[in-house]
């Protein structure tokens, strides 16, 4: 099975690969709202996509903040079984030309590792006494699923 922090560093070298800066505006809405749809042999994550395929790092943080950590296990557990499917799947597409619905995926991926925090170090939604909500966003992040 992958380990998160391989599953981590595996994201992280796709992000910078191909990093591009932006400023990010107003973060709008915390469920993403979007069409739901993944690559096809990947619809047993569908039903995690409205609430954990935020598109920039804040949202993602945001939502994993904000859920239990009954959401954040399920999510977690689902995700990690499928993780090394999904970068395989992935590893065609670059950053700068994923379609939708790959990119939805990879934001999953993403979500995964902000769920690890809470599964495997905090044993909760937040680290202990972190102020939430709080008013730090990143302006800053590798295009375009940074920020």
């Amino acid at each position: 099975m992958l380990s998160v922090t391989r599953l981590l560093v595996s994201i992280l070298a796709r992000l910078w690969s191909s990093i591009e800066r932006v400023v990010l505006g107003d973060m709008g809405e915390r469920i993403m709202t979007e069409p739901t749809t993944l690559p096809k042999g990947f619809e047993d994550l569908e039903k995690f996509v409205p609430f954990w395929a935020g598109k920039t790092n804040d949202i993602r943080w945001d939502q994993r903040s904000r859920a239990s950590m009954e959401e954040i296990s399920e999510f977690y557990d689902a995700m990690l079984g499928r993780a090394e499917d999904a970068l395989s799947w992935l590893e065609d597409y670059g950053l700068d030309a994923m379609p939708e619905e790959e990119g939805r995926l990879f934001c999953l991926l993403l979500s995964l590792v902000h769920a690890s925090m809470s599964v495997e170090l905090h044993k909760q939604p937040r680290a202990r006494l972190s102020p939430f909500p709080h008013n730090i966003h990143i302006e800053k992040g590798p295009s375009p699923f940074g920020g």
